[in-house]
């Protein structure tokens, strides 16, 4: 049996080739599909793991548009803010300014609530010490421009309020037939005109004067003609003892209380604005010793006289009128 084959195991064997051919060959068909699934799964993983990546990708892109737009809407808004603050800080010293001038106009011309004042300022620094530990400096702030305005509004408004009354009456004097103008423009335009108006009255009252003189004389001597007192005697002053004069003026003092003053007389001839801008006579030019002189334009010693408006004429009033009117009686 040494060295030789059994003829048996031989033939198994060669029987056994053909079903071994087999099963490798089943083996190998199912190696080969379980390759290409796998293959198969191996591309699936690709295509989905590159969709992936571009959807990341996408994805990504798209967060750097966002904050790239993120970032243009921030540099824009930084630029509106510093813009707006820029704005904001030449307005707030704008306001400062114009605070400043308030406070010092209104100390100036209210002088009285100056101490108020201060005293508010004061407090005012105080207060924002306490809250937030401010400290106190030379310059006034807005703050402090508020309080210090705030403590004159009220004695401002009492003075304010008292002056109007002043003026309301003092228009009601002036102007006593006429109503009083509720708007404070209005009220200021006609304080305006005050100063001509007192010079008015002062005309009147030397019409007032000089009537009631000629009434005085009339009510005795009903004889005397008003025509002939148109004209003045030339000289009668320079002839006239003192003890004259001084009784004259006494009387005319007296007379002067008959006169109501408080009813207007206007002039029934009132000047031209031409006759006004010529300029107006002085008291010696009314009354001159040597000249003839009556009320309405005339040629005297070469030189015509305009109808006289008594407006500028220091030596007005109601006694002076008086004695124009017994000096024309003499």
């Amino acid at each position: 049996m040494s060295g030789r084959l059994d003829p048996t195991w031989t033939s198994k064997l060669e029987l056994s080739k053909p079903q071994a051919n087999r099963a490798a060959t089943a083996k190998l068909k199912v190696a080969d599909g379980e390759l290409k699934r796998l293959r198969l799964l191996e591309a699936n993983h690709l295509k989905e793991l590159a969709a992936l990546k571009k959807e990341q990708e996408e994805k990504l892109e798209g967060l750097s548009k966002r904050l790239e737009e993120v970032e243009r809407q921030r540099l824009s808004l930084q630029q509106e803010v510093t813009t707006k603050s820029n704005e904001l800080s030449a307005t707030a010293k704008r306001w400062l300014g114009e605070l400043s001038a308030l406070d010092r106009g209104l100390a100036a011309a209210f002088p009285e609530a100056q101490e108020e004042a201060l005293a508010a300022v004061g407090r005012a620094r105080e207060d924002r010490r306490q809250a937030t530990g401010e400290q106190s400096s030379d310059c006034f702030t807005m703050d402090d421009y508020l309080a210090s305005i705030a403590a004159r509004v009220e004695p401002v408004t009492k003075l304010g309020w008292e002056l109007r009354k002043a003026a309301e009456e003092l228009i009601r004097l002036l102007w006593p037939t006429e109503t009083l103008p509720e708007d404070l423009s209005k009220l200021i335009a006609w304080l305006d005109r005050a100063p001509d108006r007192f010079l008015d009255w002062k005309e009147s009252a030397t019409r007032a004067g000089a009537d009631m003189a000629l009434s005085f004389v009339l009510s005795w001597y009903n004889e005397v003609s008003l025509d002939q007192l148109e004209f003045r005697r030339a000289g009668v002053e320079d002839k006239l003892p003192a003890e004259n004069k001084t009784a004259r003026l006494a009387r005319a003092c007296a007379i002067a209380d008959f006169v109501d003053k408080s009813i207007f007389i206007a002039d029934p001839n009132p000047p031209s604005d031409d006759e006004e801008e010529e300029g107006t006579p002085t008291v010696n030019d009314w009354w001159g010793p040597s000249h003839v002189i009556r009320h309405g334009g005339v040629e005297v010693a070469g030189k015509s006289w305009p109808t006289a408006s008594y407006r500028r004429s220091p030596a007005l009033g109601c006694s002076c009128g008086v004695m124009r009117g017994l000096v024309l009686l003499i």
